[in-house]
Order: C-alpha cells, then structure tokens, then sequence
C-alpha cells in the first residue's frame, strides 16, 4: 500500500474527533459520477494505517464508533499534478482547482493566485506554470510528461 495517509484533530480548540484519509487506489482513474461508490473496508483500512503512526488507535480496531462519519469522493489533479489557478477560458470563471493532496497545504497561496487573476492584479512570474497557459508550453509540458514523478502525496 501506498503511503502517504493523512490524520488531523478535528472540532476546534476543544475538538474530540480526528479526521483520517487516504487515497491508496491512486492508479485508478474514473470518469466522475454524482455519487461514487465507497468502499465498505475504507474506515477500517485506514485506521489499521492510521494505527502504525498513531499507536493509540489501535484501540480502535474492529470497534470504531458508531457516530463515524465515512465519505468519500474525488481526488482531482490534473495528468501532471500540478494544480490550475487562474482565468479559464470561459470569460469571467476563474479556476482554483486539481490541488489533489496539497490543497489545505496550499489554500492561501492558491485563493491569492485566484483573487489576483479576478481582479486583474500582477501574479508572480510562476503563475503562468499554474495556469491552463501551461499548456501552450511545449517545453513545459514535455519536461512534466518525461518527469517519473508526479510528486502525489
């Protein structure tokens, strides 16, 4: 199994909960549907993971609370993994999208980026490399697909 399982106190200052996820089926690209299909071991497979990097959790196994919340959905990101920030090609709608692991790690930045290209606002130079004007960079782009990493969390 892959790495990279994420585990975070969840409820505030005074918070009782943690939220735990995964996205382990990582080679598997869907076309999206309204209501993916979730997998019923998903809570338990995690929290046996969850378990290796937090000990106490283990109390948890074949036990967990009945009040759980399980859902699931989409891990968007682009073929490259890099995300897309910035004006879409529709006058008007603007992108701030495909973060897939990084996105609580990368909100600020990405909402700046975001409200910069709405207002019209001078970008950093790197801006461009996340937006869909990356594209039109064949060098860019040639780069990216040659790289053996995607850098997926």
């Amino acid at each position: 199994m892959p790495g990279s399982i994420h585990c975070r106190p969840d409820g505030g200052d005074h918070g009782e909960w943690i939220k735990l996820g995964w996205a382990f089926n990582a080679e598997q690209i869907t076309e999206p549907v309204r209501e993916p299909e979730l997998n019923p071991y998903f809570p338990e497979v995690v929290l046996r993971a969850a378990s290796r990097l937090q000990p106490k959790l283990a109390h948890y196994l074949g036990a967990l609370p009945r009040d759980r919340v399980h859902y699931g959905g989409y891990y968007p990101m682009t073929r490259e993994n890099w995300p897309l920030i910035g004006a879409a090609k529709t006058p008007s709608v603007f992108l701030a999208t495909a973060l897939s692991g990084y996105g609580t790690m990368g909100a600020r930045a990405t909402g700046d980026l975001c409200a910069r290209a709405v207002v019209c606002a001078p970008v950093p130079v790197f801006a461009r490399s996340l937006s869909l004007a990356r594209y039109d960079d064949k060098a860019l782009m040639g780069q990216l697909a040659a790289s053996e990493s995607r850098g997926s969390l």
